[in-house]
């Protein structure tokens, strides 16, 4: 089943690299089989349809594609987290801003098995590339605190150590009604980067939430974007 409910994904508009373009999607799975191989449990998803689609709000087709890589992780015997990545190739997504993906449709020679989603946006944008600037974000799983806010950090780090980055902004579309902003705590500098302390804070109570901004920096004299390589899964 589908484990997630509100979701924003930023994807580079021309960055293959890694995941920049994967769309994330969380599922728990119970098995008769206890796996205490997850190989086989990989290979078996892995091998289990043929493509997804995703649906838009307008019930169009937005993206159609076989390049799917599920991860499983296992919680207890029986039991499993799913993470799965679709791909889009560069050309096979032409959109006019934020979209929505209404659901997601698996197929296979047996037919679709088909998830509806609450409120899942995604967006590209233009992206610097790597090796000029690099991001690692942590943790990749975090809950709300009591005041309904949640620390994370991005470490970015540029191609030369010389190089200043500033002017730390993150971007999202207001459609993501939950979240209402976010908060620079510090800022440390090592040899590895630049690391961005920031809070997330919420307008009420959010669980499952999948959230990966828009980083904007200063570097070079010029305004640039990048994304963080994973999403963050936010519980409450």
């Amino acid at each position: 089943m589908l484990d997630q409910t509100e979701a924003f994904v930023a994807i580079s508009a021309n960055d293959n690299d890694a995941y920049n373009r994967a769309l994330p999607f969380f599922f728990y799975l119970e098995t008769q089989e206890d796996y205490e191989n997850l190989e086989d449990l990989d290979q078996w998803l892995n091998t289990l349809f043929d493509y997804a689609t995703l649906f838009s709000s307008a019930e169009t087709v937005l993206l159609k594609t076989s390049t799917m890589i599920w991860t499983p992780s296992k919680i207890e015997p029986h039991k499993f987290n799913l993470t799965l990545a679709v791909f889009p190739g560069n050309d096979a997504l032409a959109l006019d801003g934020v979209q929505q993906v209404t659901r997601i449709v698996f197929t296979n020679s047996n037919g679709d098995m088909v998830f509806p989603l609450i409120n899942y946006y995604f967006d590209q944008r233009v992206t610097i590339t790597s090796p000029k600037l690099s991001v690692t974000s942590a943790p990749i799983e975090a809950s709300l605190n009591s005041e309904l806010s949640v620390t994370l950090n991005y470490r970015i780090t540029p191609y030369d150590d010389n190089l200043e980055i500033s002017d730390f902004q993150l971007e999202w579309p207001k459609v993501f009604s939950s979240l209402d902003e976010f908060v620079l705590l510090e800022t440390v500098d090592s040899d590895e980067g630049r690391t961005f302390v920031f809070s997330l804070i919420f307008t009420r109570e959010a669980d499952k939430i999948v959230f990966r901004p828009f980083i904007k920096v200063s570097f070079m004299g010029e305004e640039v974007f990048l994304i963080p390589t994973i999403p963050v899964y936010i519980n409450e």
